[in-house]
Order: C-alpha cells, then sequence, then structure tokens
C-alpha cells in the first residue's frame, strides 16, 4: 500500500520540477506536501504558492513575475486528494462536494477559511487550477480522479501570504490536521555553519546540533 505514497510524491516531484533546478526538487516537495496514510485511507495535501511559478526557469522574467503575483492576489491555491487503497486499485472516499465541505484553512489566528466557489474566482486562476488539476489527474489515473484544487481567499491586506511571509497556515481537511510554518527553508538562501561547513535549510538560525550561528551561504 506504501507504493501509492511514493506514487503521489513523485508525482508531485514531477510537477515541482518543471519549475525548479533539480537540487531544489526534495527541499522543494518536502516543504509543500504533507501525507497522511491511516488504515488503508491515503490523504495527500500541497500548497501551491505563487513563489513556485516566479521560479521558473534560470533567468528571472519581471513581467511574467507581476502577471503572476496578480493572479494570485487575494488567493490561496491547494491541492487536496483522500481515497481508500485496495488491492485492485482505489476509491475515492469523498466527493467533490463533500471535498468541498470538508476542508478549512486558517492563517495564523484567524477566521476559518473555506473555499471560494469556482463561479467567483477570476477567469486567471481558474485556468490555473484547470491546468495544475489536469496535470494531477494524467499523471495519477484512477487516483487522480479524486483530486481536487481548493482555492481560498487571502486574509492578507498589506501583502500576500506566500512562501516567504511569516506565520502559520493550518488546514483542516476531512477530520485530519496540517501545518505550514512560514517561511519555507526552501524558498530562502541556503544557511551554513561556517565551523562545521554544515548546511541547513534557509529558515534555520541556530546550527541545530551545534547551537552555532548560521550565515548565509
Amino acid at each position: 500500500m506504501k507504493s501509492y505514497s511514493k506514487i503521489l510524491a513523485f508525482s508531485f516531484l514531477c510537477l515541482v520540477s518543471s519549475f525548479v533546478n533539480a537540487t531544489d526538487i526534495t527541499r522543494i516537495s518536502v516543504d509543500l506536501q504533507r501525507q497522511l496514510l491511516v488504515d488503508k485511507t491515503q490523504t495527500l495535501v500541497c500548497w501551491i504558492p505563487p513563489e513556485l511559478f516566479s521560479m521558473i526557469g534560470d533567468v528571472k522574467n519581471v513581467e511574467e513575475d507581476k502577471y503572476i503575483r496578480s493572479t494570485f492576489k487575494g488567493y490561496l491555491m491547494f491541492v487536496v486528494l483522500k481515497v481508500n487503497l485496495r488491492p485492485n486499485g482505489v476509491t475515492a472516499v469523498l466527493s467533490h462536494s463533500d471535498t468541498i465541505a470538508s476542508v478549512s484553512v486558517q492563517i495564523d489566528q484567524g477566521d476559518l477559511l473555506v473555499p471560494i466557489a469556482d463561479k467567483a474566482l477570476s477567469p486567471e486562476i481558474n485556468r490555473l487550477a484547470g491546468a495544475i488539476r489536469t496535470y494531477f489527474r494524467k499523471s495519477l489515473g484512477l487516483m487522480g480522479e479524486s483530486l481536487e484544487v481548493v482555492i481560498f481567499p487571502d486574509p492578507a491586506t498589506s501583502s500576500k501570504t506566500g512562501a516567504l511571509s511569516e506565520g502559520l497556515i493550518k488546514m483542516r481537511f476531512a477530520g485530519d490536521k496540517f501545518d505550514w510554518r512560514l517561511p519555507l527553508g526552501s524558498f530562502l538562501p541556503v544557511k551554513v555553519d561556517s565551523k562545521t561547513g554544515e548546511e541547513f535549510p534557509g529558515n534555520f538560525i541556530f546550527n541545530p546540533f551545534t547551537g552555532n550561528s548560521l550565515d548565509r551561504k
């Protein structure tokens, strides 16, 4: 049964690999996705922050970055999936409407946020969600048919909630809880312990093994 977890992880790695350099793929996928396997029920949730798209290619395009920021303005995007694993395949646990009704997000200690109806979304974010949904469903086959892209309102007023923000994103999905502590280390410059040469994610301040302060690489 655990092979399904590997398939999900691999599919997400493939999605991320289309945006970023190979050396960053694993760190970013670990930061963005959460998986849970309980009693043959597989749950996957992935946060899709706008910064992920800004990492496309080696050359930064200011206009494209501006378009992505504009597309995500006011929105938070997640991928969610919950299926029962069977020897002969997978079966959906939740219908589309049940999935939407069972997922919520909270930023820090703010109000609980619920998904925005598709018809209330901007055409740009709707197209992007559709492209991501299509990718996963093609790569995961029958399992992918149970996948949903859910979009929430971003309560941030002066800026947007992103991988480089500070705070805590809490998701509740079909009775399970998932958290993202911000900022995400994989989106920050690597930190290094100048005394030992060890490298750590960019959101680390001290070497957890020695207590030494860390510097940007």
